[in-house]
């Protein structure tokens, strides 16, 4: 059909109930004339079996028009939206988000319409969170329900957050656990354990890494072979990859430095050790066990820890707490330590840039650090109490 405009559209003509009816199947030339033959030919089948195909038509679009007001489709377009201002990592916010929300919050929600969801059918989707003591995950889910549908409330599909007073019926958490670490007296066991470490070589040169440097384990696992300078006795994290500094990359974009971690004789000796055994494939200073392109994973320095006896008393982590605690004993200037533990500073610019600082001082610090370390692993096990020599053991 060509009407006075001058545009060409495909028009459909069939019989409805006894009348002649017609119905536009779209402008030439977006719809090429094999286009519209097949939708003559869907059009014309619906007449067969009795149904209006204007009618049809109608309510497929009502149904799309839905899919589009799908809490799926809005958790799809609101995490597109989000992942703009985020960056990509093995436990950055963004995987967080998919997991928790392909695991818990989807399965029950996902195909309810967002403008006629109620705070009861969130509420109720929380609780089976905190039913199985996941109290973390279910602030977070809260969290990231009130931000989408506040995104929802943007884009017109509602007029009020429903996910707006669920903090109010928050599950009181517990008391917060550190990760346990060892004070500075117990640190000559375990240095004398580590001579019979119970796992390979690989593993215990990482624990002895994480010993000498005070980083994170996922810095250390994390950690790639181009990032050591040997020559400055450096070790060159990019901001991205530390926890802290990764708000200040979004923010400051190139302009943050890397940390710099210092490393000790004793620790230079060890990255050493780890490049010499690299192979040809491998990616990672620590590869998996299976796969040269992986890792060494967290559960794998934290079993190893548990198999030398100190399950419930160290994890990986706390070896950095263990660190932090006897260098505060020892005396160091607390700025050394935090620059060293590449811990936040309230002022968002100020603390990316102190990570990079300090460092003739904390060269220094770790180089003691290390010595001690090494004094520790050579003196002998104290007697036991009830020792006949315990008490010459304690006047020499």
């Amino acid at each position: 059909m060509v009407p006075t405009n001058g545009s060409k559209l495909w028009h459909f003509r069939f019989q409805w109930r006894g009348r002649t009816k017609r119905m536009s199947l779209g402008p030439y030339p977006e719809i090429s004339l094999k286009d519209a033959r097949e939708l003559r030919e869907e059009a014309r089948s619906l007449v067969v079996k009795g149904i209006d195909p204007r009618l049809h038509r109608r309510k497929q679009l009502d149904y799309d028009a839905e899919l589009s007001n799908a809490f799926e489709a809005v958790f799809t377009r609101w995490r597109a939206f989000k992942a703009k201002r985020l960056s990509m990592g093995r436990q950055c916010t963004l995987v967080q988000i998919d997991r928790f929300f392909q695991k818990d919050i989807l399965p029950g929600l996902g195909k309810l319409l967002v403008p006629e969801i109620q705070r009861a059918d969130l509420l109720m989707t929380i609780r089976r969170i905190e039913k199985r003591n996941a109290l973390s995950t279910a602030g977070k889910c809260r969290g990231w329900l009130k931000e989408m549908f506040r995104f929802a409330i943007a884009e017109g599909l509602l007029d009020y957050n429903p996910a707006g007073d669920l903090d109010i019926l928050a599950e009181p958490k517990p008391p917060v656990r550190h990760h346990p670490f060892l004070r500075l007296e117990e640190l000559p066991e375990f240095m004398r354990k580590m001579n019979c470490f119970p796992g390979s070589l690989q593993v215990e040169l990482g624990l002895r890494l994480l010993m000498l440097t005070g980083v994170r384990t996922i810095e250390l696992r994390m950690a790639l072979p181009e990032q050591f300078d040997l020559d400055d006795a450096l070790w060159r994290i990019p901001p991205g990859r530390v926890k802290q500094l990764q708000r200040a990359v979004r923010t400051l974009n190139n302009e943050v430095p890397p940390y710099l971690v210092p490393l000790s004789h004793q620790a230079l000796e060890i990255v050493r050790r780890l490049l010499s055994m690299k192979l040809r494939k491998q990616r990672y200073l620590l590869r998996g066990r299976d796969d040269q392109q992986k890792s060494i994973s967290e559960a794998t320095l934290n079993g190893a820890i548990r198999r030398m006896g100190y399950k419930g008393r160290l994890t990986g982590h706390g070896l950095r707490g263990t660190m932090s605690t006897a260098l505060n004993e020892l005396g160091y200037e607390s700025k050394w330590i935090e620059a060293q533990l590449s811990h936040s500073d309230p002022n968002q610019v100020r603390g990316s840039y102190n990570h990079a600082e300090y460092v003739p001082q904390r060269r220094a610090m770790m180089q003691d650090w290390a010595d001690l370390l090494d004094r520790y692993q050579k003196e002998p096990p104290l007697p036991m109490a009830g020792s006949r020599n315990a008490s010459a053991f304690r006047q020499s």
